[in-house]
């Protein structure tokens, strides 16, 4: 084990209400002198409370307003989705329709019986799923949206209130954003109001999540808006045909918006109608844009045409001064070139696929799928964008790191396209990386930590973990633990009998024990039907320092994990 020294340990901040922070000290890098830039990548599940999310609220303060998507099934709805499913001609999916697309109406004819009565998606579901067919994989993508965006009814929007937020580490990373904005702001010296606006595009239905994170990054003095930046809009705005706003959305699978959202549409055809330039204005002006979750591919659609060919606000986008990601909105930031490697950006997989089948470039499979499409990739299949997304971040950047295992993932895209290395965010904390004159820090706030996952062979990859609090420096580009500690010799050795090492944030309590303990060495394994795959992690060339007490609280530099199949019968 080792420790700080005392005037390191000095400094380091210790409540678990307050978020601590990792400062990354990198090399100067060969640039120019640039004005200062600040990347937040959140790595999703802000616990937020909302009257949607009520779950994340504390007692007696949870926000009267919209708690679920409902849908009604009357005349009027039943109508429009005639007229509509009419119109379409999509091709059945994984052959699962079984009984033929022309008895969809039919069945959901059969439940006007519960007319008048507004149901819940899962009540909606359950009702058709009784009446014969599992519409969760009887239909197609397009006309499993097209029927329930059709059945949607309005409703008043979702309100969001922070400061009843359980999560203190979820309202300190908004409170990092709304600092870093009126500083930049200020300093600009533009005279202007400082300005935020979000982009929701990585959703399906870009429109249901724009009320949640206008209102989640609204503050005193600073304008925050919603900017339709939508695929359809784009669509519409190629080609100059602002009238056909509809269709584009149909072609996005996204359905009767105008109806739920008429607000939201109705800023969108005001986008539209102000033209490629008023885009371009319209981020020029801002000081920070936010990127939401959801589907990073979808975001990358709004930034680079059929073509991978930048759109003309795409530059614009990422010069702005704060760019802030969730989840998805976090993964597209990834692009660029380092070390004369292009960037890609994962865009879906989990670590057992990954293992199995290794990492694809192209677009990835329908999640609606339930098991392998015919002549398609597995629902979970490892693949990636190999030009990369946004490129904010010149390396690779995954989210949801530890809490879904995805440290093999990881390693096989780096491996797969040449990457010396890549970062995963945990869930509520954000790596934040600012750019300033030529040389770049790094912080990690909220509740968990940073990995960072290096290459080393086939199936070897040194594995870190930073902490909140954790002081690095930096060696050619590359970032390390301090070493001016003191060193413990480290003999324990370990096994553990997990038979599924990769889920549910296993690997991180195993690693964060052996940091804890000065365990030398330990083996797990995860089994995956007939298949296991044992896991060797390897300490003895490993940094591990104490940072704090508190959960995950153990900085670990350079773990060597190799992993091996087994056995197979």
């Amino acid at each position: 084990m080792k420790i700080f020294n005392s005037k390191i340990a000095s400094i380091l901040p210790m409540k678990a209400a307050i978020s601590t922070y990792l400062i990354i000290f990198l090399c100067t890098i060969s640039t120019p002198a640039l004005a200062e830039k600040v990347t937040i990548l959140i790595g999703g599940a802000l616990h937020t409370c909302s009257s949607y999310s009520q779950q994340n609220c504390q007692d007696d303060q949870v926000p009267s307003g919209k708690q679920h998507a409902l849908y009604n099934i009357d005349e009027t709805s039943l109508s429009q989705l005639s007229m509509l499913m009419g119109e379409l001609s999509e091709s059945i999916e994984c052959n699962a329709l079984v009984d033929g697309q022309s008895n969809i109406l039919q069945k959901i004819k059969r439940l006007r019986r519960y007319q008048g009565k507004t149901l819940t998606k899962s009540e909606l579901l359950s009702l058709w799923n009784d009446s014969g067919s599992p519409l969760s994989y009887a239909l197609s993508d397009t006309l499993y949206y097209a029927l329930l965006d059709t059945l949607e009814i309005a409703q008043q929007k979702e309100i969001v209130n922070v400061a009843a937020n359980r999560s203190s580490y979820a309202a300190d990373i908004v409170k990092h954003v709304e600092l870093h904005t009126r500083r930049l702001a200020g300093e600009r010296q533009s005279g202007q109001k400082p300005k935020i606006l979000v982009i929701t595009a990585s959703g399906r239905d870009p429109y249901e999540s724009a009320d949640f994170y206008e209102q989640l990054f609204t503050f005193d003095g600073i304008a925050t808006q919603w900017l339709a930046l939508t695929p359809a809009l784009v669509d519409a705005i190629t080609a100059q045909d602002c009238s056909r706003l509809d269709d584009y959305r149909q072609a996005h699978n996204t359905f009767a918006r105008k109806t739920v959202y008429p607000h939201r549409t109705a800023q969108e055809q005001a986008l539209c109608q102000s033209g490629l330039q008023g885009i371009i204005d319209a981020v020029r002006t801002a000081t920070t844009l936010v990127f939401n979750g959801g589907d990073q591919s979808l975001t990358r659609k709004v930034l680079f045409d059929s073509h991978n060919q930048a759109y003309p606000w795409t530059d614009v986008i990422k010069a702005r001064p704060i760019i802030v990601g969730t989840s998805a909105g976090t993964t597209v930031q990834s692009g660029g070139s380092r070390n004369g490697v292009p960037v890609p950006m994962i865009s879906n997989g989990s670590a057992i696929q990954a293992l199995n089948t290794g990492a694809h470039a192209g677009s990835p499979p329908s999640q609606r799928c339930r098991k392998t499409c015919s002549d398609k990739l597995h629902p979970d299949a490892l693949t990636y964008v190999a030009s990369g997304g946004l490129g904010r971040v010149a390396f690779l950047v995954d989210t949801h790191f530890s809490e879904r295992n995805r440290g093999v993932r990881l390693h096989v895209l780096a491996r797969d396209t040449g990457q010396t290395s890549g970062f995963g965010v945990d869930e509520t904390t954000a790596l934040v990386v600012t750019d300033s004159q030529g040389t770049r820090t790094m912080q990690v706030i909220g509740e968990n930590g940073v990995v960072k996952i290096v290459p080393n062979a086939e199936q070897t990859f040194l594995y870190s973990y930073y902490p909140s609090g954790t002081s690095l420096f930096a060696d050619d580009d590359k970032v390390y633990l301090k070493h001016d500690t003191v060193s413990h010799e480290r003999t324990a050795t370990a096994a553990y009998e997990l038979p599924d090492l990769l889920s549910d944030a296993h690997l991180r309590g195993i690693t964060q024990t052996m940091c804890a303990k000065n365990i030398k060495s330990s083996t797990a394994t995860h089994r995956q039907g007939d298949v296991i795959w044992q896991f060797i992690m390897d300490a003895s060339n490993a940094d591990y320092v104490q940072v704090h007490e508190q959960s995950n609280g153990c900085a670990i530099e350079s773990l060597r994990i190799t992993y091996q199949k087994q056995s197979e019968n």
